[in-house]
C-alpha cells in the first residue's frame, strides 16, 4: 500500500545525541529546521498550511515560539525571478558578541567557496571573495548604517563589490522586532542547475538561503544570560 503523507513524515529529532542531551545546543535548532523542509518538500499540503501559518507551525515542527506581535512573512526561493535575500534586525549591543558567535559558521561556507572557486574559472575571483566576507560580511549590516542601508536599497551591486561574484537579481527584506521574513528553500529535485545557475553568485546564494533557513532560529531565541569570552 502507498503511504500516507503522515507515513512519509521524518521522525522527530531527539534531543540525546551520543548519549548527550543537547536541548541548548545551537545544531538542535538546525536540525529541527532541516527536518521542517524536508516535512514541506515532501507534502504539498503541509507546505499550504506552513506558508498560511508559518508561526504555528515554527513553534510545534521547530519549538521556535515567536512574540505574539511578530509578523511572519514567507517567500520561496527564487520566486519572482529574484533570489531573495533576508537582512537580519540589528541586536542590542549588549548580545552582539553573543551573536557574532552564532553565525561565525557563515564564514565557514565562504571558505567552502573560496575552495570551490579556486578550481573553477572564476578562481581568480577566490581572494577576494575571502577578503570580502572576512570582515564579518553579516554583522556589517549590524555594526555599518551605510552597507546595511545599501544592501536593502541596492543588494545586488552591494553584494557584486563584497565577493566579486556575479549575482542574479536581489531582493532584500528586512526583519525588526516585530516582521520576520522566512526565505523557503526549494527542494534540491526542484533546483534547475542549468537554466538557474549561470553565475558563481547564483550558487552563492542558494547555499546562503539554506543556511539561513537552518540558523535563523538561534538569532530569534533569546540570549544565553551571560558570554564568557571568544569561542577558541
Amino acid at each position: 500500500m502507498p503511504q500516507t503523507a503522515t507515513e512519509r513524515m521524518p521522525p522527530p529529532v531527539k534531543t540525546m545525541w551520543s548519549t548527550i542531551d543537547v536541548t541548548k545546543f545551537g545544531p538542535l535548532k538546525e536540525a529541527r529546521m532541516a527536518r521542517l523542509a524536508r516535512m514541506i518538500w515532501s507534502d504539498g499540503s503541509f507546505k499550504k498550511q506552513f506558508l498560511a501559518e508559518p508561526k504555528e507551525i515554527l513553534a510545534r515542527e521547530a519549538s521556535l515560539i515567536l512574540p505574539a506581535q511578530a509578523r511572519v512573512t514567507v517567500v520561496e526561493e527564487g520566486s519572482g525571478g529574484s533570489a531573495h535575500f533576508a537582512v537580519p534586525a540589528t541586536p542590542p549591543q549588549s548580545e552582539m558578541l553573543y551573536r557574532f558567535e552564532q553565525i561565525a559558521n557563515w564564514w565557514m561556507m565562504a571558505h567552502g567557496f573560496f575552495f570551490w572557486m579556486s578550481r573553477m574559472e572564476h578562481g581568480e575571483k577566490a581572494d577576494a571573495l575571502l577578503e570580502g566576507v572576512q570582515v564579518a560580511f553579516i554583522a556589517r549590516m549590524w555594526t555599518d548604517p551605510t552597507f546595511r542601508a545599501g544592501l536593502l536599497a541596492e543588494p545586488k551591486p552591494v553584494l557584486e563589490k563584497e565577493t566579486s561574484m556575479s549575482f542574479p537579481a536581489v531582493k532584500s527584506y528586512e526583519d525588526t522586532s516585530d516582521r520576520i521574513h522566512m526565505v523557503l528553500p526549494l527542494s534540491p529535485k526542484d533546483q534547475e542547475l542549468d537554466a538557474s545557475f549561470r553565475s558563481m553568485g547564483s550558487w552563492f546564494m542558494t547555499a546562503h538561503t539554506w543556511w539561513y533557513w537552518l540558523m535563523f532560529p538561534r538569532l530569534l531565541s533569546p540570549a544565553e544570560p551571560v558570554v564568557t569570552d571568544w569561542v577558541g
